[in-house]
């Protein structure tokens, strides 16, 4: 299960840096303050009444990560929370096209830190044989397979948002 942090518990993550941005959010690497340890912290670009909750309270998208809950190809979630604008004032998110968005009350969600290369970069940077080519294909297909086989349909499965752990050649969907 994943618990709802308290309003202010961003606090409680240290964002070191932005990793990659998307239609819904930005995600940093972040480290839990308490511990030290590694995190991903995505802040979606939406105002907490426009997120989609699921019957238990919680935000869909950590909801789905729950489905998958010690899936060895997909990140796991941790928690998730309100960053508490108590200014009123949009929070506004920069990005290269400047329509950043921003919103009033953000969501964040904390997941698993997966430390690697997306797909694209790996492929693109290391010398990776054909065995190991089919080996993570193979793992890429399996995954889909399974998200498919609960009735999801990820609308953003694409080679940015599939990192490859260099340590095992293994990859997880992270978004």
């Amino acid at each position: 299960t994943h618990t709802m942090v308290t309003k202010d518990a961003i606090s409680d993550y240290r964002l070191v840096r932005k990793v990659s941005e998307g239609h819904d959010g930005i995600v940093y690497k972040a480290e839990r303050t308490h511990d030290n340890m590694a995190v991903a912290v995505k802040i979606l670009r939406c105002d907490v009444n426009e997120v989609k909750m699921n019957s238990a309270g919680v935000p869909c998208e950590l909801g789905y990560l729950a489905m998958f809950q010690g899936h060895r190809h997909i990140v796991q979630g941790i928690a998730w929370g309100i960053i508490e604008n108590k200014t009123n004032q949009q929070i506004h998110f920069d990005n290269s096209d400047g329509d950043g968005g921003g919103c009033s009350d953000c969501v964040f969600l904390v997941m698993e830190w997966l430390e690697g290369s997306t797909l694209p970069h790996f492929l693109g940077s290391f010398l990776v044989t054909r065995s190991q080519r089919q080996v993570i294909f193979k793992q890429i297909i399996r995954t889909i397979i399974d998200i498919q086989d609960r009735e999801l349909f990820h609308s953003s499965i694409h080679p940015e948002n599939i990192m490859i752990a260099r340590k095992d050649i293994n990859h997880r969907h992270d978004d």
